[in-house]
């Protein structure tokens, strides 16, 4: 019986493990699909030709929009990592759960601003093919860092792009939508405070007393 048991355990695992392989694999294949495609289509409409242009000038183009719809699905996708991860017995962090829990409406809303959502679903599409690489076969631990500070880097950029809304007023939907428009703020900034606060706690102040045990 207890043979039976242990052979039926160990079937489950290596089906959730093949499981997981393949779901990683899958999104970083597709976040890699849409970050190339996403940013030739910025390049060859001249979005990169001066900061005013980045942050107003509109990815119209009908491919993209099909790209970011299937990437604002993407973010349900996304829910089945903590799946996953429950089933492996991980304890799910705050960040994991906030992150996961919002990053749809955040997307959705944002939806609203055509000039600013192209970088936010390139960027995010970039730093995804790296964060699912790792997922898929694990960087060496020195290099495991270098996905939270793309993280932190992205959500800065995104502020920043947003603002520039803002700053040179060119695009009216924000006084029509305003609270629409300051809801990146409130969670990409919280984001922020979450992933550098993870950062600072796991490679700063981490790293320093497993030198101390060490």
């Amino acid at each position: 019986m207890l043979l039976g048991i242990t052979f039926k355990l160990r079937s489950y695992l290596q089906g959730l493990s093949s499981l997981r392989s393949a779901h990683n694999l899958c999104m970083g294949g597709f976040s890699l699909m849409v970050f190339v495609y996403t940013t030739k289509l910025m390049l060859d409409d001249r979005h990169f030709d001066s900061l005013e242009i980045m942050s107003c000038k509109r990815l119209t183009h009908e491919h993209f929009q099909v790209i970011s719809f299937m990437f604002l699905l993407s973010k349900i996708w996304e829910w089945f990592d903590s799946v996953l991860l429950v089933l492996k017995g991980n304890q799910l962090r705050s960040l994991h759960i906030i992150h996961h829990a919002t990053t749809f409406s955040l997307y959705a809303v944002d939806h609203i601003f055509l000039s600013s959502i192209k970088y936010g679903v390139s960027v995010n599409a970039l730093v995804h093919f790296v964060m699912y690489s790792h997922y898929y076969k694990p960087f060496p631990k020195q290099y495991r860092k270098l996905i939270t500070q793309l993280q932190i880097l992205q959500f800065l950029a995104s502020i920043f792009l947003h603002s520039g809304i803002y700053f040179y007023d060119c695009d009216p939907t924000i006084h029509s939508h305003f609270y629409e428009y300051i809801t990146p703020y409130l969670l990409v900034v919280s984001y922020l405070v979450l992933f550098i606060n993870f950062y600072i706690t796991q490679y700063v102040f981490g790293s320093k007393t497993k030198k101390k045990t060490n």
